[in-house]
């Protein structure tokens, strides 16, 4: 059974065998193995940004903003930028697959993954505004500690062959 949520979820015997979690993999009580390194961005269409000067993250604060439902990166990345009360005008709330065609169409401006948009990137459809790279940072597979059954190996090394391949 996959369970797609964006909460954190315990791995409990009889329960949840093994995640995947974004961030540092530094998870009290958890094993993990980063499975795909990124980076955090924060992008926009082209369209939206125009010939508008963006030259630190302030110069963001007039345009819309998207953020993905269940996700703090952007409330994170905001707060590490020195936002403090000032935030943005306008901000939505999307469902990932919805946040990035909202994106793609110069709805608004968000905090991702690099991996996620990487596509649209190469594309031309969506810029870098502002990169930033923090060791370690990525998707982790997850597990308790100790040992794993041998279908939960299985599993995990089928993750880990897959997330190389990226």
């Amino acid at each position: 059974m996959i369970n797609p949520t964006a909460e954190v979820v315990e791995l409990a015997p009889g329960g949840i065998d093994v995640g995947i979690r974004f961030g540092r993999g530094d998870w009290r009580g958890l094993d993990s193995v980063l499975l795909v390194p990124t980076t955090m961005v924060v992008v926009a269409a082209p369209a939206l940004i125009g010939t508008r000067r963006i030259a630190e993250p302030r110069d963001l604060l007039g345009l819309p903003w998207l953020q993905e439902l269940g996700t703090s990166e952007m409330s994170t990345w905001m707060h590490d930028h020195g936002f403090g009360a000032h935030r943005p005008e306008s901000l939505a709330h999307l469902p990932g697959h919805l946040l990035l065609e909202a994106l793609r169409n110069g709805d608004g401006v968000s905090v991702t993954t690099r991996v996620s948009v990487e596509r649209d990137l190469e594309a031309g459809r969506l810029t870098v505004l502002f990169e930033e790279d923090h060791r370690g940072l990525g998707y982790h597979v997850v597990t308790r500690p100790g040992v794993m059954r041998p279908p939960l190996r299985a599993f995990v090394a089928w993750l880990r062959r897959h997330g190389r391949d990226r």
